[in-house]
């Protein structure tokens, strides 16, 4: 799918921006207004990123379930705990992720569904700890190669509780389905 981010010169319609949808669609787009002198157009084309599986999604929340029994500890520290050791950061820029600051100490945080974090830093301020912490994308929005790398950390920390997961072949036929869903 392509974005397209048109800006309009016209009065009334300064910045109006609009999405246009595949290739084919962006060049009928742009075929149906090859007479129009006036407007100017700014444009913006984004790929699509192939989004994970909900079967994916399903059993990293099941293997979420079991590690957290196993560790003694609830699904949403788990989820984070994992999160931030194999998840995606939120970028704010190329480069530059996005830090959150807070004087939430990190039993606190880890215990929350969102945002999902990691502590990277921890200072004073006025005799006070202040914490930071990198922000984690929702994993709803983890493109397949994403959603991949969580779910084979996942799968690791659970192997070394003694936590039965799927096969390698089950895993492979997982995976085709993702490799499937991108093509879409």
């Amino acid at each position: 799918m392509f974005g397209m981010q048109k800006t309009i010169s016209r009065q009334g319609y300064e910045g109006r921006k609009m999405t246009i949808g595949t290739a084919r669609q962006l060049i009928l787009f742009l075929m149906s207004h090859q007479d129009d002198l006036i407007t100017q157009y700014k444009l913006t084309v984004v790929g699509k990123n192939a989004k994970r599986s909900l079967n994916a999604n399903s059993y990293f929340h099941v293997l979420c379930d079991k590690l957290s029994k196993a560790i003694g500890r609830s699904m949403a520290f788990t989820k984070n705990m994992l999160v931030g050791r194999y998840g995606a950061v939120e970028w704010l820029s190329e480069g530059e992720y996005l830090v959150y600051k807070t004087n939430a100490p990190p039993e606190y945080m880890m215990e929350q569904e969102t945002p999902h974090t990691r502590l990277i830093k921890v200072t004073k301020e006025k005799g006070k700890e202040v914490y930071f912490y990198a922000i984690y994308k929702a994993t709803r929005d983890y493109t397949v190669k994403e959603f991949q790398r969580l779910l084979e950390g996942t799968i690791d920390e659970c192997k070394e509780q003694g936590i039965e997961t799927m096969t390698p072949k089950e895993i492979e036929k997982l995976l085709a389905k993702w490799e499937s869903k991108s093509e879409d």
